[in-house]
């Protein structure tokens, strides 16, 4: 059963049982207050001096006992929420980290990574239900034992009382469940209509087009429908705690009741009436909590299985150390791709080598695949049909750890950590650096921003999460990311658009540098700018997913119309300007 596995994982079996003790002295000690309340009252009517003050420091006793029980009931709470709210939370953080990137992109996985966050708040309403239903099931056990003691008949006359009592607070349970999340789902558009016409972001805009006036018309109508759902919603919940108070004052009436007729018998004294009384009162409590407690319980309990749902999400494998540069040969055979659910496919039919050594560019329009492309090379996504071979081995299946030795990568839309330079550049390196090594890389891309220059040099902490971090420009973010990849012990590179940032003249000077930086390795250049890649040994042109043509600069332009109209209105563009 997955909640006792739960319970063994994270619920240390020590302090457990301790909770267990405490919970049930706490759902105890109530009773035999309210006994010895009794004892009390009956030796101050009587006159008994002594067993008045024995009675009473007994009471005292028994009070002070209850609140220290409290306080390390609240203690061991806030323990555990310490403790398993961290495992939970860093659980998630390792899960999320392995997911196959393939399912990273799903709305699936998005769903339920937000939904997981909530796991240590749910964990915590979780343990805080087990302990209201372990001390308000022991408290009507006990409360349940006093009034057997004083009359049989008292418990039998309760009995079909505290039935219904049950029936009302389950009915009150299902008319307002989910109220306040219904209540924020019909204010959700107001709200948001109101940060439109409030928030400092949207000033300029609100300015300029004068929305105003029409977004305010549109926020009374929406606060005007929500207000009227939620006061219906509101009439509901008061109506049925109209009843359940209507309720306590009946049982309250009943059992005093039938209590009295005791005490008119001269069956019981006035102190044994009133610890029956309170005792029959706080079996009603017990008995209406024990039911908030169990509905709690189960309400958190099914919360958390988007957590769980979560932890099953397929992994990669884990990463391993490259073995070091070796010079690959990439062969793409018909390789193919469609997205999950949808029926057109991005890419077609795509063939092409690729040597060590030699430098390629691939090119294309926006939509035509090529981010795609660069993905199914990389291992982040596997083609929907066709072969990626690696020296003659299908890379589809290699274990993830190998495939991972053979390509690094710079993405368009690359991270900003907020790391020192010097773990920017080495992120995810298994070996140490030298730093000359990481010098020369910088050099050779022009790479000297002010923060080097600063105290801490290469270990200047980044992104100013601290007061002594530094930033870097948009451009010189885009070098670090460019270095990370020259400093990979991988085989083969694939670049897209990693020169975006950069104005003309920087972004000749990385062309540069690339050819000597990564003349060991195999290179796949994605731009837009096709100025840039004239110096690549062969070009793909990608166009509606398929290979267009391929060949050097001089080729394209003489026998690709498309290639050269790409590169003639670009020119033109420059020319012109």
């Amino acid at each position: 059963m997955q909640f006792l596995r739960y319970l063994r994982r994270y619920y240390p079996a020590g302090s457990f049982v301790g909770c267990i003790v405490l919970c049930v002295a706490s759902g105890i000690l109530p009773a035999v207050q309210i006994r010895i309340q009794g004892s009390v009252i009956d030796a101050a009517v009587q006159g008994e001096g002594m067993d008045f003050w024995r009675f009473l420091l007994v009471y005292l006793l028994v009070l002070s006992s209850g609140s220290a029980i409290g306080v390390l009931l609240q203690r061991n709470a806030q323990k555990h929420k310490n403790g398993t709210g961290y495992r939970l939370d860093s659980r998630r953080v390792e899960k999320a980290n392995a997911v196959r990137f393939s399912v990273t992109e799903t709305e699936r996985f998005h769903s339920l990574l937000e939904k997981a966050r909530s796991a240590p708040a749910q964990d915590e309403k979780l343990y805080g239900a087990i302990q209201t239903v372990l001390v308000t099931g022991t408290a009507m056990v006990s409360s349940i034992a006093v009034l057997l003691a004083i009359d049989l008949w008292t418990v039998a006359g309760i009995t079909p009382l505290l039935g219904a009592g049950l029936w009302l607070n389950i009915r009150l349970a299902k008319k307002t469940d989910g109220f306040w999340s219904n209540y924020i789902d019909n204010m959700r558009v107001t709200n948001y209509l109101s940060t439109l016409l409030l928030q400092r972001e949207y000033s300029a805009e609100r300015k300029l087009f004068a929305f105003g006036e029409e977004i305010g018309a549109r926020f009374q109508r929406e606060f005007s429908e929500a207000k009227q759902e939620n006061q219906k919603l509101g009439k509901e919940r008061l109506k049925i705690e109209c009843q359940l108070e209507l309720f306590s004052t009946v049982y309250s009436v009943i059992a005093v009741m039938l209590l009295l007729r005791l005490l008119a018998a001269g069956t019981i004294s006035i102190g044994i009436f009133t610890s029956a009384f309170y005792a029959a009162n706080a079996l009603r409590k017990a008995c209406s909590r024990l039911y908030d407690g169990a509905f709690s319980l189960l309400g958190s309990w099914k919360q958390m299985a988007s957590y769980f749902a979560f932890l099953e999400l397929p992994e990669e494998a884990a990463p391993t150390p490259p073995s070091g540069n070796r010079r690959v040969t990439v062969t793409l055979r018909d390789v193919g791709f469609t997205y999950p659910g949808e029926s057109e496919p991005v890419l077609s039919h795509i063939s092409l080598r690729m040597e060590p050594g030699k430098h390629y560019a691939l090119v294309g329009e926006n939509g035509s695949g090529k981010t795609t492309l660069a993905k199914l090379l990389v291992g982040l996504y596997e083609p929907t049909h066709g072969a990626i071979i690696v020296d003659g081995r299908d890379v589809t299946a290699l274990p993830p750890e190998e495939r991972r030795e053979i390509f690094s990568a710079v993405f368009q839309n690359f991270y900003r950590y907020p790391l020192s330079i010097r773990e920017n550049v080495t992120l995810g390196a298994e070996r140490a650096v030298p730093e000359a090594r990481i010098r020369e890389v910088f050099r050779a891309l022009d790479f000297a921003p002010a923060a080097l220059r600063q105290p801490g040099g290469l270990d200047k902490p980044l992104q100013r999460i601290k007061k002594e971090s530094a930033d870097l420009s948009g451009g010189e973010w885009q070098k670090l990311a460019i270095a990370r990849c020259v400093l990979s012990e991988r085989s083969a590179a694939v670049l897209d658009e990693p020169n975006a940032a950069l104005d003309p003249i920087a972004e000749a000077q990385v062309y540069r540098a690339y050819r000597e930086l990564l003349r060991e390795k195999t290179t796949l250049f994605i731009s837009h700018r096709l100025g840039a890649v004239k110096m690549a040994d062969e070009i793909f042109v990608l166009r509606d997913g398929k290979i267009l043509d391929s060949g050097s600069h001089a080729h394209l332009m003489a026998h690709c119309p498309y290639y050269a109209t790409l590169f003639e209105t670009q020119r033109r563009m420059y020319h012109e300007a």
